[in-house]
């Protein structure tokens, strides 16, 4: 008698889409590299898209009570920018010279996070004071962040859930 096999609709689990793709240890670090490397060549497109998007929200928000806090979130928002620009310098550097390791991976997830976590502040600013318009900017803006950071970070799993999961809370 021949053996049925399942229907491969049938062994689909969330599990199994989120489980791990084993890498043997000879190829996981030029694996990591390479990721580093990919994302590492997009960070500028990344801040600049940042900051354009900063502006944005300032500008929509200016004549709303919001505005004096919105300031505030967008000089934090641009010194953060600034920081992780030189911080991206420095990893450059280091990437130049083969000194990368997995401190430079967590440093990419930690500051996925924090951008999140900046991004996902202001709908909180603003929604209580916003009209319908301004409301409809914020979430245009955001969907906006998050498909891009869901796009651009994809060679990093880790950093990207960490820049989209915030902002998909906020």
């Amino acid at each position: 008698m021949e053996k049925k096999q399942a229907a491969p609709a049938a062994n689909w689990s969330i599990a199994r889409l989120l489980k791990d793709v084993p890498v043997p240890a000879k190829y996981r670090a030029s694996l990591r590299g390479k990721q580093l490397d990919t994302v590492g060549n997009m960070v500028f497109v990344m801040m600049l898209a940042n900051l354009v998007n900063v502006a944005v929200v300032l500008l929509s928000f200016q004549d709303s009570f919001a505005s004096q806090m919105l300031a505030i979130w967008g000089v934090c928002l641009v010194f953060l920018i600034g920081l992780s620009f030189l911080r991206h310098l420095r990893a450059r550097q280091a990437r130049a010279s083969g000194r990368m390791t997995e401190r430079h991976l967590d440093a990419v997830v930690r500051g996925s996070m924090v951008n999140g976590l900046f991004w996902a502040a202001a709908p909180l600013l603003v929604m209580n004071s916003a009209d319908p318009q301004g409301q409809m900017v914020i979430g245009i803006v955001l969907a906006g962040m998050i498909f891009a950071g869901a796009f651009l970070l994809s060679r990093l799993p880790e950093a990207a859930f960490s820049f989209i999961i915030p902002i998909a809370a906020g």
